[in-house]
């Protein structure tokens, strides 16, 4: 069996149940299954990296294709973050298009998704505000009964919340006479007396375009999609974020349009480029733009960036 084989690197003393016991992770995600990092054979001192659910493994993975001997599994709960794997599936891939096509031909592009802030424990430490929101423990009901009392209504008001979006209730949308505009911009003008909210926009307005034009409100407007988002975008105070998502903890979270949101590298290599640093703010959107005109081929139909010169002058 592989459970005879394992140990736990996270492993802090066994429980009643011969597993480690539940420890809360002070940084990354703390998974709900065991993870194996990797394999280590005592008998002839070798190592595997493998990153990869136990139960995704057979039997045979324990078995040392050097010696032949039993090997030992390093497992995990967490991912901190800090681990090589990203790194060693980089490395395959440059390998392998350096095998095939050559690295000195090849343009290599690094970018992310998203941004994240500091963590609110580190802000703290620093004398800075930051923290968690936990709806759950705001104290509604006197807001509630006043948006009732204003347009009539009774029953459930909120259906839910999915990040970043507040969501009425079907029974809300389908009464008569309720002027969903004014109910918006209403519970709006609640949420932002709620601990954490800096700024609540009905739906409504973002597609009427009434907003101010800056660039907190740009970010809002990128998100908006009027087929599928919700009914009221919340904005969290800078370095405040729900970290609780159906019981799963994080430590740090994104989707706001705050400044460190969109704080990404985005890294050129190769193709006879010389280093250099570009302090400029500039948008991820870029890079199609500027891969098309190194192609020299029209830009993707969707292309909304800029060509980087840096990149396209050498």
């Amino acid at each position: 069996s592989l459970a005879r084989h394992t140990r736990d690197v996270n492993d802090v003393g066994a429980g009643e149940d011969g597993h480690p016991p539940a420890v809360e992770a002070p940084g990354g995600l703390q998974g709900d299954g065991e993870i194996v990092l990797g394999m280590h054979c005592p008998t002839c001192d070798t190592n595997e990296p493998i990153f990869k659910k136990m139960a995704r493994l057979y039997e045979h993975a324990a078995v040392c294709p050097t010696c032949g001997q039993q090997r030992d599994m390093q497992l995990t709960h967490r991912i901190a973050g800090t681990e090589p794997f990203l790194d060693r599936t980089l490395a395959d891939l440059f390998s392998f298009i350096d095998r095939e096509i050559g690295l000195d031909r090849t343009l290599i592009v690094l970018s992310a998704d998203h941004g994240t802030p500091e963590a609110p424990g580190y802000l703290r430490e620093l004398g800075k505000l930051g923290g968690y929101v936990t709806p759950d423990n705001w104290d509604t009901t006197k807001a509630a009964e006043r948006i009732r009392d204003r347009f009539g209504l009774s029953g459930k008001l909120i259906q839910g919340y999915d990040h970043p979006y507040l969501n009425l209730s079907n029974e809300v949308r389908n009464a008569e006479g309720v002027d969903l505009v004014a109910l918006e911009t209403a519970i709006a003008e609640e949420l932002v007396a709620l601990e954490g909210v800096a700024y609540a926009f009905p739906s409504s307005r973002l597609r009427q375009g009434s907003l101010p034009e800056n660039a907190l409100t740009r970010a809002v407007l990128n998100n908006y999609n009027p087929d599928r988002s919700g009914d009221i975008y919340v904005v969290f105070n800078p370095g405040w974020f729900i970290n609780d998502f159906d019981g799963l903890s994080v430590t740090v979270s994104h989707g706001s349009p705050w400044r460190y949101d969109t704080y990404v590298p985005i890294a050129f290599a190769g193709y006879g480029l010389s280093p250099q640093t570009v302090s400029r703010r500039v948008h991820t959107v870029d890079v199609a733009s500027t891969l098309a005109a190194l192609a020299d081929t029209r830009p993707p139909d969707g292309a909304a960036g800029d060509v980087l010169l840096e990149v396209v002058g050498q």
